[in-house]
């Protein structure tokens, strides 16, 4: 029992720990979210009060306290007897049956404790990477947006040294003007996304700093390429093999059913065993006593009690299994059709041609500065799109390999 403690411990003070492992191979988010797994407080704080439980249903498994008991008589002075005392010390037990199936149930509740742990991790590393791809999306809103105003603003200085030399009117600089102050206003919007995004996963790394400037980061944030995405069946056993919660039910059902073992033999009688000294008229008796507990009252209710936390547990498993199927099988219809979406937009957007083919056509003549104008908002609005597909379908992809942390683990 000493051993199953121990191991029991240790198990769950190292998912504290559990980040040293990488959340998938290549991954560049990987070295962020094992750095907030390893901070995060919340994490901590559940995998203490974890310890604080599994040591509590241990205790409940004890011997009951050791009863001493002293007595002391008195009778008229003089009188016959009239020295008496005794002294005893006994102690009792429960039927043995109920301290095994206490035992087995305070097993079963710490594996469920350390499955609840590790699904714990996982959804905090989903909430990191989350966290990271708004991150990663603004970084992207950014670049776009300062690449078209770097555009705009050349313009704007081409436009405005024309209209010094008589080639271009006032009217045309000053729309090119109002264009870059929208665009900046955009800009700031997308940095302040990035702020705070950035402080978020500050405070989910327990309030220290991370490095998201670090180069693979970065160059992941400036890949044109999404993930791709994998067979449903893949997510869906991904689920049903690598899912601790699944795994942290069917082992609390286990130590439900060990509590109404548990609850049964504790309706049986008990024994209680002492040792007994008297002194009486100045001998000296040394005996012993037993005692026979009857617990007649409360027997129904526990059991009782038992058989509706194991029906509680059972339901419960059900519905969650159900309802994370439902889940993956929705999200992966999505993030399907946001791929198609995504392969369609990426045929007209993969590269800088529009732009470049857009100067082209205004410095020819073809087109007037404000249908350039039009048609550089009209690229924003698009490129926006694009951005705004690919970083849900990333969102869509995050979810349905929430359990593959589990399985790298």
């Amino acid at each position: 029992m000493r051993h199953s403690i121990t191991r029991h411990i240790a198990l769950i003070g190292a998912l504290m720990c559990a980040a040293a492992a990488p959340v998938y191979a290549g991954d560049p988010y990987a070295d962020i979210i094992d750095a907030v797994l390893t901070n995060n407080a919340d994490l901590a704080s559940q995998a203490a009060a974890m310890r604080a439980e599994y040591q509590a249903a241990k205790a409940d498994n004890a011997l009951p306290a050791t009863e001493v008991e002293f007595e002391r008589s008195y009778a008229h002075k003089g009188a016959p007897g009239s020295d008496r005392w005794a002294l005893s010390v006994s102690q009792g037990f429960e039927w043995p049956g109920a301290y095994k199936a206490r035992n087995a149930a305070a097993e079963a509740h710490a594996d469920a404790l350390s499955a609840m742990q590790r699904s714990r991790v996982l959804d905090k590393a989903l909430e990191a990477r989350m966290l990271l791809l708004e991150w990663s999306y603004a970084q992207r809103r950014l670049t776009l947006l300062q690449s078209i105003a770097a555009n705009i603003d050349s313009l704007s200085a081409a436009t405005t040294r024309s209209f010094d030399m008589g080639e271009a009117s006032i009217l045309d600089v000053k729309k090119l003007k109002l264009q870059s102050l929208l665009l900046s206003n955009d800009i700031a919007g997308a940095s302040a996304d990035i702020d705070a995004a950035r402080a978020a996963l500050i405070a989910l790394n327990g309030g220290k700093t991370l490095d998201l400037d670090a180069a693979g980061i970065i160059a992941a944030t400036a890949d044109d390429t999404p993930q791709p995405l994998a067979a449903e069946e893949a997510y869906l056993d991904a689920f049903y093999q690598h899912d601790p919660m699944l795994q942290s039910q069917a082992a609390a059902l286990t130590a439900a059913q060990q509590r109404l073992s548990a609850a049964k033999a504790s309706s049986l009688p008990g024994l209680s065993l002492g040792y007994v000294h008297n002194y009486e008229d100045g001998t000296h008796f040394n005996g012993f006593s037993v005692g026979l507990t009857l617990p007649l009252w409360g027997g129904n209710r526990r059991r009782a009690a038992a058989t509706a936390a194991i029906e509680s547990i059972s339901a419960g498993a059900s519905s969650y299994e159900m309802s994370t199927r439902a889940d993956i099988i929705s999200t992966y219809a999505r993030a399907r059709s946001l791929q198609r979406r995504l392969h369609s937009y990426a045929q007209v957007l993969g590269d800088a041609e529009y732009q470049r083919l857009l100067r082209v056509a205004l410095t020819g003549g073809q087109i007037s500065v404000m249908q350039y104008i039009n048609e550089v908002n009209y690229l924003i609005d698009n490129s926006c799109t694009y951005l705004s597909l690919r970083h849900d379908y990333e969102m869509s992809l995050a979810r349905l390999n929430r359990f593959s942390l589990e399985a790298a683990r």
